[in-house]
């Protein structure tokens, strides 16, 4: 697969990605992330060979709450909803201020990964602070879910729980893309099919929100049968796409000799030249075409790829705000 067809779909920003601001790493306990915001930046530059680039900073919206939890304690005269409110105000306050401090940077689009809490369609993070960002991707987390539905139960009622929330969400309009609709534990994953999702599409599709496909995985493997039937449900739909990176860590492509440390601004150059002589960009590479591949097989085009190019991505975003 040539340079030209790569740029085809990957011509537009890199979306979904989770990164260290410069000086504020993220203890690895917690969420192992590989780049730093400029290191990024610098980092893509080079491997595309473009001029400059756009880089969308998707934090998950709790990661303080995380990095605390055992700060958080529900009082004892504390409702349940009192205190799902006081950790999203709080969660909500972090992601303003890193906001703020990366939005002078060029290159950095703001934005956030907030989670689906409940049937109702209700994220993690305030509308306020929403309207705020360049890019809201809202996405499932079974972790998430469980702490504020209180329930772990697996069952048909819980599938029917979370269409309930895709569907309401859809009419959310500070929320941009759907994120990785369909990672699930595996006996709750078992439970769905691609056509379940039909009805949420075509809504997002009325209020031009997208769908990501996550190209973190190899969804040409048998255990994402689920990830490519959704493909061709959306191709059909003609819902916008949203091609994510969901990237954390290199290492979680499952690539040949990864830099080990983090890769920042002041190592980055060091980071691309271990990687040429590994092979890990050689495998990278590998990886994205069989999902290429695997995107044109299921009907869907570059031209409803909201990031495929940055006139798609322009396009798009100027009617979100419409």
């Amino acid at each position: 697969m040539n340079r030209e067809t790569f740029s085809k779909w990957f011509g537009g920003p890199l979306l979904h990605t989770h990164l260290h601001q410069e000086g504020r790493i993220v203890n690895p306990d917690v969420e192992l992330y590989q780049f730093t915001q400029l290191g990024a930046l610098s980092y893509l530059t080079r491997l595309t060979g473009r001029s400059s680039v756009l880089i969308t900073d998707t934090s998950h919206a709790m990661i303080e709450i995380y990095r605390h939890h055992q700060d958080w304690l529900q009082g004892p005269e504390e409702t349940d909803q009192a205190f799902s409110r006081r950790k999203i105000d709080f969660a909500s306050g972090d992601i303003l201020r890193r906001s703020q401090e990366s939005r002078p940077i060029s290159g950095i689009l703001t934005g956030v990964e907030t989670d689906i809490l409940n049937e109702r369609g209700k994220v993690s993070t305030s509308a306020e602070v929403m309207k705020k960002l360049d890019i809201v991707i809202a996405s499932f987390h079974w972790r998430t879910w469980k702490k504020f539905t209180g329930s772990d139960e697996i069952s048909e009622t819980t599938k029917a729980k979370i269409l309930s929330a895709y569907f309401q969400l859809a009419d959310n309009p500070h929320v941009d893309i759907l994120g990785h609709p369909t990672v699930f534990p595996n006996e709750l994953k078992a439970l769905f099919r691609g056509e379940d999702l039909r009805p949420v599409l075509e809504k997002m599709k009325r209020h031009d929100m997208a769908m990501e496909v996550n190209i973190s995985v190899d969804s040409t493997s048998p255990e994402f049968s689920l990830e490519r039937d959704l493909m061709v449900v959306a191709g059909q739909v003609g819902v916008p796409i949203a091609i994510g990176s969901d990237l954390h860590h290199l290492k979680d492509y499952q690539l040949t000799g990864v830099y080990p440390d983090y890769i920042t601004q002041e190592n980055w150059s060091q980071a691309f030249s271990h990687h040429q002589s590994s092979g890990c960009h050689f495998s990278l590479f590998r990886f994205m075409a069989r999902n290429i591949r695997l995107l044109e097989s299921t009907g869907i085009n570059p031209d409803n790829v909201i990031n495929s190019s940055y006139e798609n991505f322009t396009a798009w975003s100027t009617r979100r705000k419409l």
